[in-house]
């Protein structure tokens, strides 16, 4: 879950935008909601969100049924047009497949990742859809309440600012990271 000044910022990323939006990890949709809120007041877009679903004992918001909940929140707020959900792993090759034909051919100049803490996994993933000086947003970049989560997710960001492909921008909210793509990684 994202903070308030995170949603925020999403929102005026959105509204930049010229390409489509990847968000992977969106539980049970209130940053869905923003981004897919915004594309559709500003005529942006594709949006395009990946949940793999499932339950999730959230202190605060808990849900038996992720993935069932998202589509009713996406739904309440009048948005399903504006969003294209998808239910399954980020790395499925089926929910490639469909991450690049809800595209449309744009590239994505907006990732947000706020997942499992494997942000290796799912930036390789895409990296061939993502644009040079896309932006880029990590949650739990540092965490109190996950850091099984955080470790990976800091080790992955601090590697790829070192060797050049991320530029920070800074942390927000409760430990999200958000800095710029700017280039593909060396072939070595």
């Amino acid at each position: 879950m994202l903070h308030e000044e995170v949603l925020m910022l999403l929102r005026l990323f959105v509204i930049a935008s010229r390409g489509a939006v990847l968000e992977i990890g969106s539980y049970i949709g209130g940053a869905t909601i923003v981004l897919a809120a915004t594309a559709k007041e500003f005529r942006k877009g594709p949006v395009i969100s990946i949940e793999s679903g499932g339950a999730h004992n959230h202190p605060v918001i808990p849900s038996a049924d992720i993935f069932s909940d998202l589509v009713r929140n996406i739904n309440a707020a009048g948005i399903s047009e504006h969003v294209t959900l998808l239910n399954g792993f980020s790395d499925d090759s089926k929910v490639v497949q469909s991450v690049t034909q809800a595209s449309g051919g744009k590239k994505i100049d907006l990732l947000i990742i706020d997942a499992d803490g494997d942000v290796s996994r799912d930036f390789s993933t895409y990296l061939n859809l993502l644009k040079i000086g896309a932006i880029i947003v990590l949650d739990d970049y540092v965490s109190w309440c996950a850091p099984e989560k955080a470790q990976p997710v800091k080790e992955w960001v601090d590697r790829a600012v070192s060797e050049g492909r991320l530029s920070p921008l800074g942390v927000w909210g409760w430990g999200t990271w958000i800095g710029i793509y700017t280039r593909h990684p060396s072939k070595t």
